[in-house]
């Protein structure tokens, strides 16, 4: 599965939070109905 990931390896717990804590702050208030995958590019082609 690692071979699927382009950034070749596992995120960290941080890289995640520090995407929650984005969203949920006041800088993102205009965004609505949108996806934000945290993935390493994983689903990439």
């Amino acid at each position: 599965m690692m071979a699927m990931v382009l950034k070749k390896r596992i995120e960290q717990v941080g890289e995640i939070a520090a995407v929650v804590i984005w969203l949920c702050s006041d800088e993102v208030s205009f965004v609505t109905a949108s996806t934000f995958p945290v993935e390493g590019g994983m689903f990439d082609s």
